[in-house]
Parts: C-alpha cells; sequence; structure tokens
C-alpha cells in the first residue's frame, strides 16, 4: 500500500471518528520535497519521517507523534500542529510562520534558524532546545517552558511572554529584542530582559 492510499484510510479514520478507515501508523517514511499542504493527518503516529524540503503549509498535524522527524527547510505555514509530540526533532530553517502549536512538545528539538514570526506556542515545551538564530518575532509564548533550552541570537521582538518559564536555567547567549543596534542584547542583560517579560 504507498502512502497516498494510507492516507486516504486516515483521512476516513478522522472524519468518521474511528469507525471507518484506519489509523495512519508508519514510522520512518520519506516525504521528502512532498507537497502536503491542507492535508489532515492529526493523530498520525509517524515518528522519525522525513519532510526535509516538503510543502507542509495548512496541514493538520494535531496530536501526531512527529518525534525525531526532519523538517529541514519544509514550508509548515499556518500549520496546526496543537498538542503534536515533536521531541528531538529537527526543524532547522522550517517555515513555522503562524503555525499552531498551543501545548506542543518541542523538547531536545532543534529549532536552528526556523521562522515562527506569530506563531502560537502557548504553553508549549521547549526544554533543552536548541534555538540558534531562531525568529519568534511577535510569537505567542504565554506559559512556554524554556528549561535548559540553549538561546543564542533568537529575536525575540514583540514576542508575548507572560508566564514563560524556565529561563533561569536556559543558556542565554545573545537575543534581539528589536531592530536597532541597542536591541542586541548578550549574556546577563539578556537573561535578565527575559527573566523581566515573563
Amino acid at each position: 500500500m504507498d502512502f497516498e492510499e494510507e492516507l486516504e484510510l486516515h483521512t476516513r479514520w478522522n472524519t468518521s471518528l474511528g469507525k471507518d478507515g484506519v489509523l495512519l501508523r508508519h514510522p520512518e517514511l520519506d516525504l521528502t520535497g512532498t507537497d502536503l499542504s491542507n492535508r489532515n493527518l492529526s493523530g498520525a503516529e509517524i515518528p522519525g519521517t522525513k519532510f526535509d524540503g516538503a510543502r507542509l503549509a495548512g496541514v493538520d498535524f494535531g496530536m501526531c507523534n512527529l518525534a525525531s522527524c526532519s523538517f529541514r527547510r519544509a514550508d509548515l505555514t499556518g500549520a496546526m500542529l496543537t498538542k503534536a509530540n515533536l521531541d528531538y526533532a529537527a526543524l532547522n530553517e522550517t517555515i513555522l510562520r503562524g503555525a499552531k502549536l498551543f501545548r506542543t512538545s518541542l523538547s531536545s528539538s532543534d529549532l536552528t534558524l526556523a521562522d515562527l514570526e506569530e506563531a502560537d506556542l502557548r504553553r508549549a515545551d521547549l526544554s533543552d532546545a536548541v534555538l540558534i538564530g531562531t525568529n519568534l518575532r511577535g510569537a505567542t509564548l504565554e506559559g512556554a517552558t524554556f528549561a535548559g533550552a540553549t538561546l543564542s541570537g533568537v529575536n525575540f521582538e514583540g514576542a508575548q511572554m507572560r508566564g514563560a518559564s524556565g529561563m533561569d536555567t536556559a543558556i542565554v547567549n545573545d537575543i534581539r529584542i528589536g531592530p536597532t543596534k541597542s536591541d542586541h542584547l548578550e549574556g546577563t542583560a539578556a537573561r535578565d530582559w527575559l527573566l523581566r517579560n515573563i
């Protein structure tokens, strides 16, 4: 059975609330470069799948098991990832603008150069995640946890951070809080700014 057939059965499983079709359970698929824009994969169990360079704008990955998946340079603009498991995922240079990551687990994920502008990360778990050059401009981070995360060159301009936690144990190298040179903060100044704004 090819992936499109599996996806069709999964769609039927979703629309029938489990009375018809089959839940998609297929780890370590290779979906490199695939166009799945606006498809519904909610609830799928596909850990370790390779989505590198895939077009995934508007996809519903709600409550999916995406642990250890690779999304390098994939486009997930506006994707729904609410309550999904993205632990240990590779999200390098991934476009996640406006994506919904409410209560999403991103523990130990790599978000190097990922674009999460205006994304919804309320109560997301970013513990031990790597955020290097990550764009969080205008993102909603209320209640998110950053315990043990690495923050280097992260853009927090306009981000809403009330109730975020774990900044005291995060590895904070430097952050940006605006467009000017004076908005680049390093070391203690960066951590102090983060602690004042949560």
